[in-house]
């Protein structure tokens, strides 16, 4: 028993170079310790508040800009649910505002539509034809749907189609004639 007790008071004095090492050691691990909370840990939270301070802020403004647009706008979440939209989106879409709307109760061919390379796709909804484009926001977690009012664009581009044909007919009837003279 004597020499148990020799050995620990041997062992726990300050002329024993391990003892005094690691007496050492967690001191300086106990002063890291209330360095990091005391702190480091207080300016990372500032740092996680700011941060997220100012996403909220950034999304604010998106959705002021959002609402300003004159072309329709929809926003969505990953699941597909509408989250916000605009005044010229719910002029199309009176109810998209009610709770539990998807983006697919609207636009039943949005998926199947979709593609990963960012191309929109052409939807006709009552008697007018929109470009519609998706903008992902993952750190947002949430995607933009675009909707371009190109109704003119297509009008234009059949009545171009129509005369063409006409002037193609003429040409030929004109053709016609001149070879019978």
């Amino acid at each position: 028993m004597y020499n148990i007790d020799n050995y620990i008071h041997n062992f726990l004095t300050f002329n024993n170079p391990f003892f005094f090492a690691l007496i050492l050691c967690i001191v300086i691990v106990t002063i890291l310790i209330l360095i990091y909370f005391k702190y480091i840990f207080p300016l990372q939270k500032k740092l996680v508040f700011e941060n997220q301070r100012y996403i909220m802020e950034k999304a604010e403004l998106m959705a002021l800009f959002a609402e300003m647009d004159p072309d329709p706008l929809i926003r969505i979440d990953a699941k597909g649910n509408i989250i916000q939209t605009n005044e010229e989106s719910r002029k199309i879409f009176p109810d998209i505002e009610k709770k539990g709307k998807t983006i697919k109760d609207f636009l039943p061919s949005f998926d199947s539509q979709l593609s990963d390379n960012g191309d929109g796709f052409i939807e006709t909804i009552d008697k007018k034809i929109y470009s519609i484009h998706v903008k992902k926001k993952p750190e947002l977690t949430f995607q933009n749907i675009y909707m371009n009012n190109i109704t003119d664009l297509k009008n234009y581009e059949y009545l171009q189609e129509v005369n063409r044909r006409r002037l193609k007919l003429l040409t030929d009837k004109l053709d016609n004639e001149i070879e019978e003279l």
